[in-house]
């Protein structure tokens, strides 16, 4: 008969749902993590000169820790970066299983869904809203993992837009005052974990 079970065929629980969001860039680049209920769980960014698949790795493994991501929303140029993006997270054991491989969007598909037609006038005004938004999407976290950088921002943004269009996340992502104005939300202490 069988030997006994091996710890491959022993049963596995589910990975529970968890959504990386990737701003991908060529050298620095910003990951967030959400979980199913559509909540900002840890963000992250890295810098990698000489290879960018690798800075994602690194801020994916800081975010996650043992934990795999079930759904990977990239947004950058190409599908080319993201799918090295991809197989690096994959090599890392940082995917689930299940995850078929990188849905990539465009900056403009979450921005026109997050920030006002003047918010996105030019790149430079809908960076600073989009870190307006992070802050808000961050400010539920009692502490910053690290500081949050341009790049983890848009991440953030992007993560909290995939949520929504999965149905992770009712409400908008974005708290605004009466007359559109972003509401202003004060950066969280930053405590760097051991």
């Amino acid at each position: 008969g069988p030997g006994p079970p091996t710890e491959d065929a022993l049963p596995m629980g589910p990975d529970r749902p968890l959504l990386l969001a990737v701003d991908l860039g060529r050298c620095v680049v910003g990951v967030a993590l959400y979980d199913a209920e559509g909540r900002l769980e840890s963000f992250a960014s890295a810098r990698d000169d000489a290879d960018g698949a690798n800075a994602v790795g690194e801020a994916a493994a800081r975010c996650l820790g043992a934990r795999r991501a079930t759904i990977v929303v990239c947004e950058g140029t190409g599908r080319r970066l993201a799918e090295d993006a991809f197989s690096e997270l994959d090599l890392r054991g940082l995917v689930a299983g299940a995850c078929g491989g990188p849905h990539v969007v465009s900056a403009e598909e979450w921005r026109t869904a997050l920030l006002s037609p003047k918010e996105r006038v030019d790149a430079k005004k809908a960076k600073h809203a989009a870190r307006l938004v992070a802050r808000q999407l961050a400010g539920d976290l009692e502490a910053w993992p690290e500081d949050l950088t341009t790049d983890a921002a848009e991440a953030a943004c992007l993560g909290a837009w995939a949520c929504s269009e999965l149905k992770w996340r009712d409400e908008a992502v974005a708290a605004r005052f009466g007359n559109g104005d972003l509401r202003m939300v004060a950066k969280r202490p930053i405590v760097e974990v051991s």
